[in-house]
């Protein structure tokens, strides 16, 4: 590529950008991101400063919906720790599978020297965010080499390029400090696949669903009618809903699922679409909806489980439950805000074929009194 095939292709984001309903709404202003947008448009010189342009241009909207994708290739480097947050202290970042002698449960404390604290508002300059805890889960749980944080993009930006990096770690009540080298991407940080997005389990009187992904199907429907058939011959209690590893979807499981709850009306978000480029509203929140209940119903004691890896449909999911008075939450604060943009156009760039999103509407829990919150706190005494 040359400098007038980078240009070409951030003029084209800018376009697409222009196009975001923060600027409808009122939320932006459209000459800050002109001056943005000409600003990084002369401080391209290769393929590294293209790569910055881009990422500064979608953090304009903080926006989670709104932004630049760069898969890793068999080409690509990282450390392959899998880690993740610990649920019992989400400021603490844990290694989720062991290696030789770094044990699952090891404790990351810092890497070159940085405590991770200090990484995480790092990384916050160029994972788009709603809040902070969005950028966690991305930092290790989203399979793109621009947001993870051991991807060798991320490290040399961070550290400088070199072939090894210290991490030190507190591994059984001792701190040891380690050098791991970039090796290939081995899909340490990649989705769950589509095919292991659903199991369930009993245990005594509490059923668990884990949904890893917002998949409505006639798997979906069948676990659902299933589910609810146990709680009545077995007489289950509690059910939990395990959302905690589901990135989204799909909504509609949303209306399926309550479907064999207790709730004889709810409220559901309210969807603004703004792909015309004027306001439409697709649904109401303050429009009550009759459910049409089934005949085998889940326990009216429910919980949802959620984490930082929680977001969009499976965020519309868990603020549905809560605001309607049908679930409680535990886990950890979901990385989705409750009001948020989303529904996102999927598109690539000519030249350099980068992946880019851009979000086409905002949405509005059902409950009104909460629109300020920009997370979900859970409940986590009843985890």
């Amino acid at each position: 590529m040359n400098l007038n095939d980078y240009k070409s292709d951030l003029e084209l984001l800018y376009s697409e950008l222009m196009k975001h309903p923060a600027f409808i709404r009122n939320e932006k202003d459209p000459e800050e991101f002109l001056r943005i947008f000409e600003k990084n448009k002369e401080g391209i010189c290769e393929l590294d400063s293209f790569v910055d342009a881009l990422t500064n241009m979608v953090m304009f909207f903080e926006d989670g919906h709104t932004n630049i994708e760069l898969p890793y290739t068999s080409d690509d480097r990282c450390l392959n720790l899998k880690c993740g947050w610990n649920e019992k202290n989400c400021d603490e970042l844990l290694v989720e599978e062991g290696d030789g002698d770094i044990p699952q449960g090891a404790r990351i404390l810092k890497i070159e020297g940085t405590s991770i604290e200090e990484l995480i508002n790092r990384s916050a300059q160029w994972i788009p965010h709603e809040n902070i805890y969005l950028v966690k889960s991305r930092m290790v749980h989203y399979p793109y080499r621009n947001y993870h944080l051991f991807s060798e993009m991320n490290l040399k930006k961070l550290f400088g390029a070199k072939e090894k990096y210290s991490v030190d770690l507190l591994v059984n009540g001792e701190k040891v400090t380690k050098s791991f080298a970039l090796e290939h991407y081995n899909g340490v940080a990649d989705f769950i696949p589509d095919e292991e997005f659903l199991a369930y389990e009993v245990q005594r009187d509490t059923i668990i669903l884990h949904l890893n992904a917002c998949i409505c199907n006639d798997e979906y429907r069948n676990a659902l009618r299933k589910m609810a058939e146990l709680c009545t011959s077995q007489n289950i209690k509690t059910f939990v809903l395990d959302l905690s590893k589901n990135m989204g979807g799909d909504s509609s499981v949303i209306g399926e699922f309550l479907e064999y709850t207790n709730a004889r009306k709810y409220r559901l978000y309210e969807m603004t679409d703004y792909t015309s480029g004027e306001e439409h509203i697709s649904s109401d929140r303050d429009k009550e909806v009759e459910n049409k209940q089934q005949n085998n119903l889940f326990p009216k004691n429910m919980i949802c489980k959620i984490s930082h890896d929680t977001f969009s449909s499976a965020r519309t999911f868990a603020i549905t439950l809560l605001d309607n008075g049908i679930a409680k939450i535990c886990g950890l604060p979901m990385g989705g805000c409750p009001n948020s943009y989303g529904m996102p156009r999927k598109m690539q760039l000519p030249n350099s074929k980068i992946r880019f999103r851009v979000s086409r509407a905002y949405f509005r829990r059902p409950d009104p009194d909460k629109d300020n919150e920009i997370t979900v706190l859970p409940i986590k005494t009843i985890c």
